[in-house]
This record gives C-alpha cells, sequence and structure tokens, in this order.
C-alpha cells in the first residue's frame, strides 16, 4: 500500500517503481472515498471528519516526499563538496608530509626547533590533525544519519569541525602553503590560485555543505513522523466507522 511505498521510497529502494506504486494506490484511495461519499454511507459529521483526516493525509505525504527530495539532493551536493574538499586536503597534507621527510633525508644537517624543525612539524602535524578532524564529523554524520541521538551526533559534529578549523589555521599559519596551485596540481583545477585560501574557501564550502544536509535530514525526519501520526489516525478512524469494509484505505 501506500506506506509501503512510501517507505521504500526513503530506504531509496526502487525509487522509481515504488513512486508508481504510491501514485496508484492513491488514486485507488480516492476512488474508494469517492463512491463511499456517492453511497451516502457517512453522516455529515463523519463524513467531514473523514475529509479532514484524507486532506491531512495527502497533505503530509506530499510533504515527506518533497522533503525526502531535498534531502537527496542536500546529501548529493555535500557528498560533491566533501570530494572537493578531501583532494585539496590530501594535497596540502603530502606537502606538509614532505617537510618532516626532507628532515630524514638530511640527517647530517644541524636543525633547531626554532631554526626550522618546529614549523616543518607544525606544517605535517597539522595536516593529519585536520585530517582525523574531518573523519570525525563524518562518522558522527553518519551515526545521525543512522537514528542515533540527534543532539549528542550534533554536539560531537560541531566539536571535531572546531577542532579540525584549529588544526587547519595552524597548519596554514606556517606558511608552508602560501604557494599558488600549479596546473600540474589536481588537474589544473585551481591554478594560480593561493594554496591556502583554496583551503579555507573549501572547508567553508564543506562545512555549509553538511549544514544544509543536516537540516534536510532533520526536516525529513520531522516530515516522517507527522506522516506516519496522520496515518495512523486515518487508519484509527476508518476503524471506528468501519467505511464499506475499510475499503477506502485498504491500500494506505
Amino acid at each position: 500500500g501506500q506506506m509501503i511505498a512510501a517507505s521504500n521510497i526513503l530506504e531509496g529502494n526502487d525509487p522509481s517503481m515504488n513512486k508508481e506504486k504510491l501514485e496508484e494506490s492513491r488514486n485507488y484511495m480516492r476512488d474508494n472515498l469517492s463512491r463511499v461519499v456517492e453511497a451516502g454511507l457517512l453522516d455529515s459529521r463523519k463524513l467531514e471528519t473523514l475529509n479532514g483526516w484524507t486532506g491531512k493525509y495527502e497533505d503530509s505525504l506530499t510533504t515527506l516526499l518533497r522533503s525526502h527530495e531535498q534531502y537527496e539532493r542536500a546529501k548529493s551536493t555535500f557528498k560533491t563538496k566533501a570530494e572537493s574538499f578531501i583532494k585539496v586536503s590530501e594535497h596540502l597534507e603530502v606537502i606538509g608530509d614532505s617537510q618532516v621527510e626532507s628532515l630524514e633525508g638530511n640527517p647530517d644537517t644541524p636543525f633547531t626547533w626554532n631554526g626550522g624543525i618546529g614549523v616543518r612539524w607544525a606544517a605535517a602535524d597539522g595536516g593529519m590533525e585536520a585530517s582525523i578532524g574531518f573523519l570525525t564529523q563524518l562518522y558522527y554524520l553518519e551515526q545521525l544519519n543512522a537514528g542515533h541521538n540527534v543532539n549528542d551526533s550534533l554536539k560531537e559534529i560541531q566539536e571535531a569541525r572546531t577542532f579540525h578549523r584549529e588544526a587547519m589555521d595552524s597548519m596554514l599559519a606556517t606558511g608552508t602553503f602560501d604557494g599558488d596551485f600549479t596546473a600540474d596540481d589536481l588537474n589544473g583545477q585551481y591554478t594560480g590560485q593561493k594554496m591556502s585560501d583554496v583551503c579555507r574557501s573549501q572547508f567553508d564550502a564543506s562545512a555549509l555543505a553538511m549544514d544544509d544536509y543536516i537540516a534536510a535530514y532533520q526536516k525529513m525526519q520531522n516530515a516522517k513522523s507527522e506522516y506516519l501520526s496522520v496515518s495512523n489516525e486515518l487508519l484509527r478512524f476508518a476503524d471506528e466507522i468501519e467505511i464499506a469494509a475499510d475499503d477506502c484505505v485498504e491500500d494506505i
């Protein structure tokens, strides 16, 4: 029925086929409701109540499907932004790691912490910590999508993002990444742009897309709760009045 088809759509199970099934079921319910009205099986009060609940049901289902479409778009946008940011971050992390590796390649060259080791270490360590911060955000984002406590998940995501930003700022403050991307870097996508500027802008774009993704997820969950509540009320009312052996809602 409609609830099964809607659930399958939300879970991503053959959306095209289930959208067709959903529309067929909605038309079936509308036809049965029309026959019940035409047959005069309900008094005016019950008819008014039934029309009210069916209207709420249609509205809640429409809202749910629209919120799901918005969620899928936000999810896709975040995936694209995150992948772009990861590529930039990985490129900078390689540069940061090379700063330390250059020390290992020159064991006889004297260095002091203030004479170069500190900056090189900060460039490498900052990149590693930034990666940890971003991966932690992705982990708790998945936890949120899996149905874990919303407030706890959001708190962990925010804390991880703060850690990520601080690690990134520390890394970029070394000056190691003040050079420009070349045509050979990342398929020339950022040629001539300052590496640190690109990193910051990609961080901001990814964070904004993640926030939009989370907001869309919460909106969809709220719409789902409302849909289930209205559906249950409609079914309960149908049981109470026993409309034509429940034909008008047997496919909900």
